[in-house]
């Protein structure tokens, strides 16, 4: 298949993403994504990150980005950022989930990387 040149793939990206509601982006006219991996549990590595980056930029991570998506536990995440939550409410509502859509046993998980989290700290 023939995608033609860096500049008809880059139009047809924008219009794609334009359907979704994603418009402009940033000062380089490119789209900005926020792409976040799944893993589970290991999610909450994820949002740690994440909260930092939030916190650097003094204001809410997704109005640093034109499109955030995610697999998995990222997709978790993703959904929460998408609707505009900051990333600590992401966390709490993670961490719900977590316990639901994962086994006992990777609940268990969650609670021993809190832990180590904390001892961390």
């Amino acid at each position: 298949i023939d995608a033609g040149t860096p500049d008809d793939v880059f139009c047809a990206a924008r219009r794609a993403l334009a359907v979704f509601g994603v418009q402009g982006g940033g000062r380089s006219g490119g789209v900005r994504v926020l792409s976040i991996d799944g893993g589970g549990v290991k999610g909450l590595a994820s949002i740690r990150m994440l909260g930092e980056i939030e916190r650097r930029l003094g204001r809410p991570l997704h109005e640093a980005f034109d499109l955030v998506v995610g697999t998995s536990a990222g997709s978790m995440i993703a959904a929460g950022l998408s609707q505009g939550m900051c990333v600590a409410d992401c966390e709490k509502a993670y961490k719900v989930l977590v316990r639901t859509a994962f086994s006992k046993m990777r609940a268990k998980d969650l609670a021993r990387l809190e832990t180590e989290q904390q001892q961390l700290q």
